[in-house]
């Protein structure tokens, strides 16, 4: 039970470093507007530098590689948080 518990606060944690991180390439973004539905490019008006850093950032947090195809694969906030989920645990 307890090893249920800390793979669930560790891909919390992961939403919470990867909200932190698009906070940080835009930061007239607020906590509240990214939630898993947010669409990164109509929602959060992220354009696909700000998406490129992002992906950056995440793989240098994370220690993850990222391709071409799966970053294109990715439309919301949740997507990106399950494709880094998939690549951490």
């Amino acid at each position: 039970m307890d090893e249920a518990m800390d793979e669930a606060r560790e891909k919390a944690s992961v939403e919470e470093r990867v909200k932190k991180i698009i906070l940080e390439v835009d930061s007239s973004l607020t906590k509240d507007k990214i939630v898993p539905q947010a669409n990164l490019k109509d929602d959060l008006g992220l354009n696909s530098d700000d998406f490129v850093d992002i992906i950056r950032c995440i793989e240098a947090e994370f220690r993850i590689g990222i391709s071409d195809d799966e970053a294109e694969k990715v439309k919301t906030f949740g997507d990106l948080c399950n494709l880094v989920k998939r690549k951490v645990f």
